[in-house]
This record gives structure tokens, sequence and C-alpha cells, in this order.
């Protein structure tokens, strides 16, 4: 009886986790929308966009809010967020904090400044997947710090932490 009972845990893995990580853009398509948010910012060097940015997020269901403007946090001239409750604007027109997650589905939001994009997910499992990605993506990694755990192929610098094991985050950015 106990051997099926894990027999069932591990069928339910293989078929729930895999899902819920396919609901989040993946770190090569990440890495495709910062370099074209990259090139919106450079427009005038002549850069073809295969993909533009919206598609991409369009086909995970991504909604999108254009300056979001946290309080004495950062400024995110894109916002992308799926299955996330936005707070309600302070009277400066700013937002009093990022996303927060609903009850339904596997929230996420990815923020993209132009040189760097941070993906934030609110499952253990999801990240869990986003690093075995990177990992797979041929990011070296360097060390662990204050800051989290820091990877690197040679052309992005990637930070991967996490506050009160709650919300989980992936910031990427390119080096110059």
């Amino acid at each position: 009886m106990i051997k099926l009972r894990y027999l069932l845990i591990c069928v339910i893995m293989c078929f729930v986790v895999p899902s819920q990580a396919q609901s989040v853009i993946t770190i090569k398509e990440a890495i495709s929308v910062l370099d074209q948010s990259i090139v919106r910012d450079f427009e005038m060097l002549g850069y073809k966009k295969p993909q533009t940015v919206s598609l991409i997020m369009k086909k995970y269901g991504y909604q999108t809010k254009r300056s979001y403007d946290v309080y004495r946090l950062t400024d995110y001239p894109y916002l992308y967020y799926k299955n996330c409750i936005i707070p309600a604007l302070m009277d400066s027109g700013q937002y009093p904090y990022t996303p927060k997650p609903s009850k339904n589905g596997v929230a996420c939001w990815v923020g993209v400044d132009g040189y760097a994009i941070t993906i934030t997910v609110f499952s253990q499992s999801v990240f869990r997947s986003l690093k075995n990605q990177i990992k797979g993506a041929g990011f070296e990694f360097i060390n662990t710090d204050y800051e989290g755990e820091h990877y690197n192929n040679g052309a992005y610098d990637l930070v991967c932490t996490s506050i009160h094991q709650k919300d989980y985050f992936v910031i990427i950015s390119k080096q110059y």
C-alpha cells in the first residue's frame, strides 16, 4: 500500500509540476525579451526582431501594465503579469508594492526595464524548474552571497533569490 502511495505521488509530480512550469516564461525566452527591449532602446541600430515581446508574453497569457512605478523601489516601463492582483495606485501615481498572487493558477510577473528582466514566481516548484532551465541553458554557477545565487554564461548575469520562502526572483542582466 505504501509503495502504491509513493508511485501515485511520483505520477502526480511528473504531470502537475511540468505543466505549472510551462505556464511561466522560459529562461531562453526571457533573454530574448531582454535583447529585444535593449534593441527597442537602440532602434537606430537597425536590428530586426524575430518575435516581438508582446507575442512571447501573449503566448503564456500575460497581461501588460505600462509604466509600473513601485514606490521607493523601481520603475518598470513594462510589467507583464498573470494570475496576480495589482494594487491600487497611490495619490503620487505610484504603486505601493509589486503584484501579489491571486488564489487561482500559477502566479507570475515579469518586469522589463530595458537593461534587466525580473521574473517573479510564487511557487517553489516553478522556481526549481526555472533554476533547472538556467543550468540547462549553459549558465555556470559563480557564487552565493547575500543577494542570492549568481550564474553567468559570458554574456548574461543571473541572480536567483527568494524572500521569506514566498517570493522567488530570477534577475537577468546583460554584461557590458
